[in-house]
């Protein structure tokens, strides 16, 4: 098969994940229905992991195929009673048990389909960058205990390496600024040099044949030059349905 004809399957295997993503939304509220897409949605990301393997092979090229993440109070540690108190906020109860709700879907939903797409290596926004002291990156990743480190625990059992993808420095000040109750400040200056940092780390690591999984949330604009050599894919996900570019 030529490079076009990959690339056309590429797209037609997005395609249909899209269209089941989206019958998912339809049925959250029914368990058993949304579990049933996710076991077709697994089957379509196996395939998917191979195809786009066999692109990167073929071109000696780099894929990333990046995911829209929503974070749970849990991964926001010493800061989640602040997000809470601020979504309270916002939202009443019944809004808030309904999120709680889809955000739980939404990771056991990942946690089928990420896997079975057999990264090489996976970015986790949040997490720091500490190539001189690989433990710590161990560390923090065998100890949170939330739904988005236990996907990263096994996709680290399949391999996967675990790649620290942000600047220690910008979180403290992303942490310090939460911790002061400023919370939403949309794409400002620090989410922009935090955006950088994680594309300037991509960048320098993934290697030219190697697939690569980027779990992000929803503010970050991660633009990859053109000149990199870096075919970035967009995967739909429950909670965020994301047309294929």
């Amino acid at each position: 098969m030529n490079q076009e004809d990959m690339e056309v399957e590429i797209h037609n295997l997005l395609g249909r994940f899209g269209h089941l993503t989206n019958l998912q939304r339809q049925y959250l509220t029914y368990p058993a229905t949304v579990q049933s897409y996710t076991n077709q949605k697994a089957v379509l990301a196996g395939e998917l992991g191979k195809s786009l393997r066999e692109w990167t092979e073929k071109t000696e090229k780099r894929t990333l195929v990046s995911t829209v993440i929503v974070h749970s109070l849990e991964d926001f540690g010493s800061c989640a009673k602040i997000v809470a108190d601020a979504t309270a906020a916002r939202a009443p109860a019944i809004q808030q048990q309904k999120l709680a709700c889809a955000i739980a879907a939404f990771w056991r939903d990942l946690s089928f389909v990420i896997p079975a797409l057999k990264p090489d290596k996976v970015y986790q926004d949040g997490l720091p960058a500490y190539d001189e002291h690989p433990e710590v990156v161990a560390a923090i990743v065998g100890r949170v205990k939330t739904p988005n480190y236990e996907l990263l625990r096994r996709l680290r059992d399949q391999e996967a390496k675990v790649i620290g993808t942000e600047a220690w420095p910008l979180l403290i000040q992303e942490r310090d600024r939460l911790l002061a109750g400023v919370v939403n400040c949309g794409r400002d200056e620090l989410l922009k040099k935090r955006d950088g940092y994680i594309i300037n780390r991509i960048s320098q690591t993934l290697r030219p044949r190697e697939v690569g999984v980027l779990l992000i949330g929803a503010l970050h604009r991660i633009e990859l030059p053109d000149e990199g050599g870096i075919w970035k894919v967009n995967l739909p996900t429950l909670l965020e349905i994301t047309i294929v570019s």
